[in-house]
């Protein structure tokens, strides 16, 4: 009998967890630094007397882990690993307030009359909106500065503030180009300083995703299977994990560097038969 080449796993193609129930793939990973699977088992030796060694080892209970580096993040990884509700919303061709702009501090700025009754995207000056959350703040009975927690550039302050001394003393509206909105106003102005309002703002897009986390559809088991590429031999593996539980979603930004985040994944057993995980290998002609 021929003695049979050395194998061994040559880099990661996917990692895809999926639904056990269905079988169906809930995500295809793609950007892997390293995916690995440790089972930790403790040795438990018989000790005693004056004897060079243990007199008999058994072993502990299994705790399989799989953990890995992922450069993604693709919506379907929150939603199993986090409780969560995702939206997506179709493309604007003219950007969009995400909400209508709500009171925050005071009631006196958002309101059916004497006051702010809409506020809306200038599709004139679509190119001028800042992707990110406006808010208005009252600086007097008939003016408004505008703040941006978002992807300004040109702040005027520490503070955010991105316009100042908006004229809000005439009813109609008030185009405001520099962030690329019109402020509808109605009757006479009568803000109480130090009220706010805001609204989230994107600009033109082809699609925008909301993740909301910590409420909504709660993440349960799924199954992974962990692709490897095809050898230059025709040599093709993958190694199916059965029943795993992962919970909380990491993230992170790194200064001028692309973000990664660690997994680390739980594999239980398969409740079929107690297996936890198999690997195929398909040798190529």
């Amino acid at each position: 009998m021929a003695i049979e080449k050395v194998r061994d796993f040559f880099g990661i193609k996917y990692v895809i967890p999926y639904n056990i129930t269905t079988r169906k793939p809930l995500v295809v990973l793609r950007v892997i630094g390293e995916i690995s699977y440790e089972n930790s088992i403790d040795s438990v030796p018989l000790l005693g007397g004056h004897s060079e060694a243990a007199h008999d080892i058994e072993y502990g209970q299994p705790d399989p882990t799989l953990t890995g580096t992922l450069r993604e993040y693709p919506s379907e990884l929150f939603q199993i690993m986090e409780t969560t509700t995702i939206t997506e919303n179709v493309a604007e061709s003219n950007g969009a307030f995400d909400a209508s702009m709500t009171n925050h501090q005071g009631t006196s700025i958002i309101t059916a009359a004497n006051g702010v009754t809409s506020v809306t995207v200038n599709a004139a000056q679509k190119s001028n909106l800042i992707f990110g959350e406006y808010v208005l703040v009252a600086t007097a009975a008939q003016t408004l500065d505008l703040h941006i927690n978002g992807l300004g550039s040109d702040f005027l302050d520490i503070d955010g503030q991105y316009v100042t001394g908006i004229d809000c003393s005439s009813a109609g509206t008030v185009d405001v180009d520099e962030v690329g909105i019109q402020i509808v106003l109605t009757g006479t102005a009568a803000f109480s300083v130090g009220d706010t309002a805001s609204g989230d703002i994107r600009p033109e897009n082809t699609g925008s995703t909301e993740i909301l986390v910590g409420a909504g559809t709660e993440p349960s088991n799924f199954g992974v299977r962990c692709i490897f590429p095809k050898k230059t031999d025709g040599v093709l593996h993958w190694i199916d994990i059965f029943n795993v539980s992962g919970r909380g979603m990491p993230w992170k930004g790194v200064s001028r560097e692309w973000s990664e985040l660690e997994i680390n994944w739980k594999p239980t057993v398969r409740a079929s038969d107690g297996a936890v995980y198999q690997v195929t290998r398909c040798l190529g002609v």
